[in-house]
């Protein structure tokens, strides 16, 4: 039998088999007595025992190892873990957040953004009228919208003229009397406090765009009408940075917008927005129509009327 014959031959050899430390030594020797005897289903019983044996020393030799290695040793060995752990499940949680996108992939054509635009702005937009007496008709001035949570309202300082009371008619055609107007520093804007505000239960005001931000040929959306909202859809055919100054103090730079298209009524006050439904920019001046002072000065001009 060949493997009796190579195990007696081991047998005779004087090979040691550390199963620990120190003095824990077994005779390979003592382990092969009457080999020859054996069958085949002993010796393959006979290689598990020294495998298990082997295993257990090498795990025993290591862990002592281990213990006694430099501390640089065993970080680089947990870095290789902590890496390859790190490497592995992210491409697992990927391939499952791929799969649920392309699962849940909604296509939104530009039609619903334009809609939802306008949707989400129509309470914050306000029809500037006024009387020059209680005696006769109110006559339309232009469109406003809403600055702030209370209630201040924003519009071209164009629409004042003397003598003039001014009444905010809200897309749920509630009417509110204003304050007088207060002009802006840059003379572009006006701005208006309704005197009583128990008909509204709450303001939501506008959502002003970083003009920075605006690239040309961006989509953009020109509401406005005199009777109720209409819109005109184009893009943004011009951006110009113009500085401009007061005799007495230094103003902020002036962006002036510009779309490709104009709407159709020449309405003073009309709003320039993006696709999702911020405002970009306003219309103060009805001659000039497809030109818009932008959001930016808007702000600024807001917080500096705050301010005061």
């Amino acid at each position: 039998m060949r493997i009796g014959a190579f195990l007696l031959r081991l047998w005779r050899t004087p090979y040691l088999l550390v199963v620990g430390t120190g003095r824990d030594i077994i005779l390979l020797r003592d382990i092969f007595i009457c080999m020859e005897d054996l069958n085949k289903y002993q010796i393959v019983l006979l290689c598990l025992l020294l495998s298990f044996v082997t295993s257990i020393g090498t795990g025993v030799i290591t862990f002592s190892l281990l213990n006694e290695a430099p501390s640089t040793v065993t970080q680089t060995i947990n870095r290789i873990v902590e890496k390859t752990i790190e490497r592995v499940v992210p491409v697992e949680t990927q391939a499952n957040v791929t799969q649920s996108v392309i699962k849940e992939t909604v296509v939104v054509q530009e039609e619903d953004l334009i809609v939802g635009a306008i949707e989400k702005n129509k309470n914050s937009i306000v029809r500037i009228k006024g009387t020059l007496s209680p005696e006769t008709e109110s006559v339309f001035y232009g469109l406003g919208f809403i600055g702030n949570k209370e209630g201040l309202i924003v519009a071209p300082a164009d629409i004042i003229k003397e003598g003039v009371v001014y009444v905010a008619q809200f897309a749920n055609g509630v009417d509110l009397t204003l304050s007088t107007p207060e002009i802006s520093l840059d003379k572009q804007f006006a701005f208006f406090s309704p005197l009583d505000k128990k008909n509204i239960k709450s303001f939501i005001p506008f959502t002003l765009f970083d003009s920075s931000s605006l690239k040309l040929g961006q989509s953009s959306i020109i509401v406005g009408g005199e009777l109720s909202n209409t819109v005109v859809f184009g893009r943004l055919s011009r951006v110009e940075l113009t500085s401009q100054a007061t005799s007495t103090e230094e103003v902020s730079p002036l962006y002036v917008l510009e779309t490709d298209v104009v709407s159709r009524e020449l309405v003073l006050g009309e709003m320039l927005l993006n696709l999702s439904g911020d405002l970009i920019g306003v219309n103060v001046s009805p001659s000039e129509s497809g030109k818009f002072i932008s959001s930016s000065n808007i702000k600024k001009d807001i917080e500096f009327f705050l301010k005061k």
